[in-house]
């Protein structure tokens, strides 16, 4: 996934909209090379996108995030205005697929997934586009 224009080479910003306190946890560790902004609703995350000093170099966002709008679907829209690329996770099956992908999501994974295949997908990490299956 290539880097949005306007990112710098700096230290990767990635904003990460999810409600469950342990899977934040779990992701701070593992995103330790970025520069994480958490946020917890639908808002909170259209709010960071549209107040950034920095864009962000990728957003992960859960599906089923809680607030206005259509939860993480809301969020990827905002983040493909921006020119943002966004990486969606939800549970269950993939009948969401079409809605999220037409959303502006660049990758989706569902719930349970390998954090670290994840990670794999964000830029800067070293893993070309597409060479990492979402499960």
């Amino acid at each position: 996934m290539p880097l949005p224009a306007n990112v710098s080479a700096a230290p990767l910003t990635v904003l990460v909209a999810e409600d469950d306190r342990l899977i934040q946890g779990v992701l701070r560790a593992m995103l330790q090379r970025y520069s994480v902004t958490f946020v917890s609703s639908t808002g909170e995350a259209l709010a960071a996108l549209a107040s950034s000093a920095e864009p962000f170099a990728a957003v992960v966002t859960d599906l089923k995030l809680p607030g206005a709008g259509d939860g993480g679907v809301s969020v990827a829209r905002a983040a493909r205005a921006r020119g943002v690329p966004c990486i969606l996770a939800m549970g269950g099956d993939d009948r969401d697929a079409p809605r999220v992908l037409e959303a502006g999501a660049e990758r989706f994974f569902l719930k349970p997934f390998s954090l670290v295949d994840l990670v794999k997908t964000l830029p800067g990490s070293g893993v070309r586009n597409g060479s990492v299956p979402p499960r």
